[in-house]
């Protein structure tokens, strides 16, 4: 039985976006939605009526553009690592498209969800569900790590509520230059070096 699961991955790229040029015409004309596999001819529209933010969902992601930033988001998880791929082709697409928008980094999230019974030493000792005095207890951890490229952020939520949920661990790789994603499959490896820091 697992003992952690993958709850939220998305990628996120702070920036000055004109989200005017984000419709479904501009979608389909674009990414050649009609050649994947699993697009059903629809893409769906969400609107935040607080925010006037605008979702568009389709192939299993969303992409929510904003006027400070880029959201796409993996909303299946089956065949998680051609979801990464196709996530990260998108947004390669958007970068050639809208090559005059001023972008500040971009993030790569990742966030599993774990259970009390898990076997992961690296969740314990990030979930560590210490008190001071028998009357406070820790609800948050906070570690960072940085890299030639990126910085790792991991921040642990501790569940104090429920006894069979360790809590949630978040896992951020924050990049100050989009052109590191140039490469190819970084978002696949990303979240393999998350699931490799959680096996030990």
């Amino acid at each position: 039985m697992e003992t952690f699961r993958l709850k939220t991955s998305y990628i996120i790229v702070p920036g000055a976006w004109n989200t005017r040029i984000f419709d479904p015409m501009w979608l389909m004309k674009n990414f050649d939605l009609d050649k994947q596999p699993n697009f059903n001819k629809k893409i769906g529209i969400s609107f935040n009526f607080e925010e006037r933010d605008v979702k568009f969902d389709f192939c299993g992601i969303s992409v929510i553009p904003t006027n400070n930033n880029l959201t796409l988001q993996i909303n299946d998880f089956n065949q998680f690592e051609d979801k990464c791929n196709f996530t990260e082709t998108i947004l390669k697409k958007i970068f050639l498209l809208l090559p005059q928008t001023p972008i500040k980094g971009i993030g790569f999230d990742f966030v599993f969800e774990f259970l009390s019974s898990t076997t992961s030493s690296f969740a314990k000792n990030i979930l560590n569900k210490s008190n001071l005095n028998g009357e406070f207890t820790l609800s948050r951890n906070y570690y960072q790590k940085k890299e030639k490229d990126y910085i790792l952020t991991i921040i642990g939520s501790i569940n104090n509520d429920d006894p069979d949920i360790l809590g949630i661990i978040e896992f951020n790789y924050n990049y100050k230059s989009p052109n590191y994603l140039k490469g190819d499959n970084v978002f696949c490896n990303q979240y393999n070096i998350s699931t490799r820091l959680i096996n030990g």
